[in-house]
């Protein structure tokens, strides 16, 4: 059994439930103040305009085409594939302050189940809801938060991903398969989450992941199926993108921001180099996960398995927003449960998630749970990690 974070102390516990009550107060009073401002969710109106000007017959994705569509000033610019862009067209329907409430309403729904589908399937404490609810709410940055504030999809994104992760922990790859495609029309990294499929899948199920990358490719990808130029236009709007610090503290921005700085202080020629600075990183987050995989062998789970692909697509994605990091709330709660030991660890690990004073800071957090997952599973070698299973997701 899993040993209660808490300690089974009274005084934790009523800490506990105050720290999931307050997330809960915030989280709604942000969904209540988006909703009563003109304004809020700058992504969803990127969204709405960019099917609206779809819609008549305009590409979404200049410059200045979503300002020319609106008649006003609109933060942003259109950048998922053009099959996406039919899935907006019903909200166009709407003007757009019923639309964008409408958009909110959804994903106050969508969060709901997303916390139900965690807690129900994929919560490590099985004996109480509360610590899984509390690192959702405060950890990482928030994300849940900046995401009501954002007006992203990302809420809908992580819906669609974990009862995806649910179909694979049971074995059923199609479903799975089928999902993970879905989800990434939008955002497209996400179909490198197929690569589950490859790794534990049976020789005879191997064709299912590769399948639905064909497929995936050929349906939202080829240029035969949009309007001329559209699937080059959004790779050319997608690709020119290069946000960095507290909106996209991830692995390539900080190279960037790093290699900006010493060349700076140092007056060398470093940010030249950060595209080969990159390859290196993403060489060795990718290494360190092979070395885990071929030193677990059979004795890694699929529940182990699946925070590894986790921790390697988060950390290597050359774009991840604040808001993506609600991807990482059950492999931090999974780290926490099988592998920090000792209160003054959890303590500390809690304090660097929850408590933000530094750019980057979930990036950092991200490498050293990282590391602590690494460190656990190959010093295990091929012993079975205890706590790992049995896990919720397969009853």
């Amino acid at each position: 059994m899993i040993p209660p974070l808490s300690g089974g102390k009274h005084w934790s516990r009523w800490l506990l439930w105050l720290a999931v009550i307050g997330g809960m107060v915030h989280l709604l009073a942000t969904g209540f103040r988006t909703f009563s401002r003109p304004g809020t969710q700058p992504d969803f109106k990127v969204y709405y305009y960019g099917a609206r000007a779809a819609g008549h017959g305009a590409s979404p994705y200049g410059p200045t085409a979503l300002e020319a569509e609106a008649g006003h000033p609109v933060a942003g610019r259109f950048l998922y594939p053009p099959a996406t862009l039919r899935l907006f067209e019903p909200f166009t329907r709407l003007e757009e302050r019923q639309a964008a409430s409408l958009f909110l309403a959804l994903k106050l729904l969508g969060i709901g189940v997303l916390l139900g589908i965690w807690v129900r399937h994929f919560n490590p404490w099985p004996e109480t809801p509360w610590w899984l609810l509390a690192l959702a709410l405060h950890a990482l940055g928030r994300p849940l938060v900046l995401d009501l504030k954002a007006g992203n999809i990302s809420v809908f994104e992580e819906l669609g991903l974990w009862w995806a992760f649910l179909f694979y922990l049971r074995g059923r790859l199609i479903p799975f398969c089928l999902l993970v495609a879905a989800v990434a029309s939008f955002k497209l990294t996400p179909i490198l989450m197929l690569g589950l499929g490859l790794l534990s899948g049976s020789r005879r199920e191997r064709w299912i992941p590769v399948a639905t990358g064909v497929a995936f490719a050929a349906l939202v990808l080829n240029p035969m199926l949009y309007p001329e130029g559209a699937v080059g236009a959004f790779f050319r709007a997608a690709l020119g993108q290069d946000e960095r610090g507290s909106m996209n503290p991830c692995g390539l921005a900080w190279i960037r921001d790093a290699s900006g700085w010493l060349q700076r202080e140092t007056g060398l020629e470093i940010v030249r180099l950060s595209p080969g600075l990159y390859l290196a990183y993403l060489m060795t987050i990718v290494a360190v996960a092979a070395l885990i995989y071929w030193r677990r062998g059979a004795t890694l789970q699929r529940i182990d398995l699946l925070m590894l692909i986790l921790f390697v697509y988060a950390l290597c994605v050359p774009r991840f927003k604040n808001y993506s990091y609600l991807l990482m709330m059950v492999p931090l709660a999974h780290i926490l449960a099988t592998t920090v030991r000792g209160p003054a660890a959890r303590i500390g690990l809690l304090a660097l998630t929850c408590i933000h004073v530094i750019p980057y800071q979930q990036f950092y957090t991200l490498l050293i749970l990282y590391g602590a997952f690494a460190a656990q599973h190959l010093s295990a070698g091929r012993e079975p990690i205890q706590g790992s299973l049995p896990h919720p997701a397969l009853t």
